[in-house]
């Protein structure tokens, strides 16, 4: 178990670097200790799973945290280092990360990335080829940041209430992830990290860093379910597909061709957030069905989570 408990002139140390996404304890400034475990990390917050109900706890009044074990809090560590661009300090970590979980698959994809990107850059230093491209005023990055997205990527990013969004795809994108994207989806993270409540050049830089980029999308979607005469339908035939409940949530296993769920564009492999406006998180997997069921032959909200990998061009 690894035990951080620091003083208050570190406190923002701790808010930023220390936080995990498996806290045993989280105590606040004003001396009170939440248990529970941490399900959402974000910029400025935390969700937090207790006997109680989610809570969502403001870092700002958060004093310190007591973490379950060592990976953890390095694999955060680490999320951080390459977050502020620190990545020789980030490509170490995630090898103390390995040292204890060989198998890890994000530290071994993130390894593998660094040791490419730190040779190709040490190579660049010999021959003197370094742009600066990190080394922009505050006054221009904004701008800059939105071209380079909408040049590099092919797509223009929009600002919600709580998430940055995909608000235009371009046809002029120098890699193909257009064909994976729709206007409205939702960026809900980028290696691991939760984007919720950043602004449009927060996402923009981190979608911008070299190589491999790894985030998972939120889709919204209406479906017409099908109908079933018998008087206990299964549930496969009226979505045309099947989920089953993973580690990561409800995750859609099977999907029937030209079914409800294929003519609404859900694929193999989504996560099922939330249907008919209720979230998957905490729904038993008899109320899903029977969600289902109560809505054959009608139109139902469905919202998915989706992971999409691809490598930008230098």
């Amino acid at each position: 178990m690894v035990r951080f408990f620091l003083p208050a002139a570190v406190t923002l140390i701790v808010i930023s670097t220390c936080l995990v996404s498996s806290a045993d304890t989280v105590i606040l400034k004003n001396g009170k200790k939440l248990k529970g475990l941490m399900v959402n990390e974000y910029k400025d917050r935390i969700t937090l799973s207790t006997a109680e109900g989610e809570k969502t706890i403001m870092k700002s009044s958060i004093r310190s945290a007591v973490y379950d074990d060592e990976e953890k809090a390095l694999l955060q560590k680490a999320r951080n280092q390459f977050k502020r661009r620190q990545y020789m300090k980030a490509y170490y970590t995630y090898q103390k990360v390995l040292e204890i979980d060989p198998e890890l698959g994000e530290a071994k994809e993130r390894v593998k990335h660094l040791r490419s990107f730190l040779e190709k850059k040490i190579r660049e230093d010999i021959v003197g080829d370094m742009r600066g491209k990190n080394e922009r005023s505050g006054a221009t990055i904004s701008k800059s940041v939105a071209e380079e997205v909408a040049e590099d990527l092919g797509i223009v990013l929009g600002e919600g209430e709580k998430y940055v969004f995909i608000e235009k795809v371009l046809d002029n994108a120098s890699i193909d992830i257009t064909s994976e994207l729709r206007p409205g989806d939702k960026i809900v993270s980028i290696w691991g990290e939760m984007t919720a409540y950043m602004d449009a050049r927060e996402v923009g830089q981190m979608l911008l860093l070299p190589g491999e980029v790894k985030m998972i999308i939120e889709r919204s979607v209406r479906s017409h379910l099908a109908s079933s005469v018998a008087l206990f339908a299964r549930y496969r035939k009226i979505i045309g597909g099947k989920f089953s409940l993973k580690k990561k949530g409800i995750i859609i296993v099977a999907v029937t061709p030209n079914g409800p769920f294929d003519r609404a564009g859900i694929k193999e492999g989504d996560l099922l957030f939330s249907i008919d406006g209720r979230l998957t998180r905490y729904m038993p997997i008899a109320g899903l069905k029977n969600t289902v069921r109560k809505n054959q032959n009608k139109d139902i909200d469905v919202s998915v989570r989706r992971e999409i990998t691809f490598w930008k061009k230098d």
